[in-house]
């Protein structure tokens, strides 16, 4: 099982029933290896949780684990909005990639604003009436050479 989707039954759970008390249970239920459920790899997890931004520490130890959190409103909101943390995150690389090709159609953009400003100089220059008569001069210098 990826991790993405361990971490989406634990946002899951923590939706649904506000916060963890049973840590060992849950990581079980959400498959867990059994050899990895341990103080150590609770704590690096709870971690993880946290820095995703939706999951906040409590103080209060509950359960059999070393800890206790709680999905925050922010947790709860991506839960009701996209469903799951996987569905999120894609969002987030959607959303990445639309912003990419956007900047990159404003920059074609400004670079045929440029190319059309440039040629609308030169032939404002080559159309202009002194520079004819400097150019019939030099293609008469020419022929007559």
């Amino acid at each position: 099982m990826k991790d993405i989707e361990l971490i989406d039954k634990f946002f899951r759970y923590l939706y649904d029933n506000g916060s963890i008390k049973y840590y060992e249970k849950v990581m079980r239920e959400c498959g867990f290896n059994e050899n990895l459920i341990n103080e150590r790899e609770i704590l690096k997890f709870q971690r993880l949780l946290v820095s995703s931004g939706f999951v906040n520490e409590t103080n209060i130890r509950v359960g059999d684990g070393p800890f206790a959190v709680k999905i925050n409103d922010a947790g709860s909101k991506m839960i009701i909005e996209y469903g799951s943390y996987e569905k999120y995150l894609d969002s987030i690389k959607r959303e990445k990639i639309l912003e990419r090709k956007l900047k990159e159609a404003k920059l074609k953009e400004i670079k045929v604003a440029i190319f059309t400003a440039v040629l609308a100089i030169i032939a404002t220059l080559f159309l202009s009436e002194p520079i004819k008569i400097v150019w019939k001069i030099f293609l008469q210098w020419i022929q007559g050479n």
